[in-house]
């Protein structure tokens, strides 16, 4: 199945644009190394870190996952969420499209002791099965967006 965005040309332009831009300001950071919710990670030129809003999730999985759920975090970045979902004894896949946020994500699940499963896929290309949980953290290009969703 091929994606084809929903979005009108333009808007999709905007964010292309956007994420071009992202990206960029990302290289030029340079690799970070730092303390969230108690995890050692080491976010390399061209992930995104966690930020302030990122916050707000994580605080919600810490107090939401329970050990035994399936959790997916789609766009996994550095493998935050994933990782703190892990820590509380679910079964985590973080996935990202990009293949260098998996890798960072592999290496930081092995620096804090907790397994999870990484891959790379496009949205849900390499994804199966059920899970309780889906976590995404998206990078946005104004306000913040942040979805949390339970299957009951």
């Amino acid at each position: 199945m091929v994606y084809r965005p929903t979005l009108p040309p333009d808007r999709v332009e905007d964010l292309r644009r956007w994420h071009e831009h992202a990206y960029r300001d990302l290289a030029a950071a340079g690799e970070r190394r730092l303390d969230y919710l108690g995890l050692d990670l080491v976010v390399p030129p061209g992930v995104f870190a966690p930020t302030p809003t990122s916050d707000l999730l994580g605080r919600a999985v810490v107090a939401e996952v329970r050990s035994g759920e399936r959790v997916l975090d789609m766009g996994t970045g550095s493998g935050v969420n994933a990782l703190l979902a892990a820590r509380a004894g679910a079964s985590v896949l973080g996935v990202d499209v990009n293949p260098v946020p998996v890798e960072a994500a592999e290496a930081n699940a092995v620096r804090n002791g907790v397994r999870a499963t990484f891959r790379v896929s496009d949205v849900f290309a390499q994804v199966n099965g059920c899970f309780d949980l889906v976590v995404i953290d998206r990078p946005s290009a104004g306000s913040p967006h942040v979805t949390w969703r339970r299957r009951r």
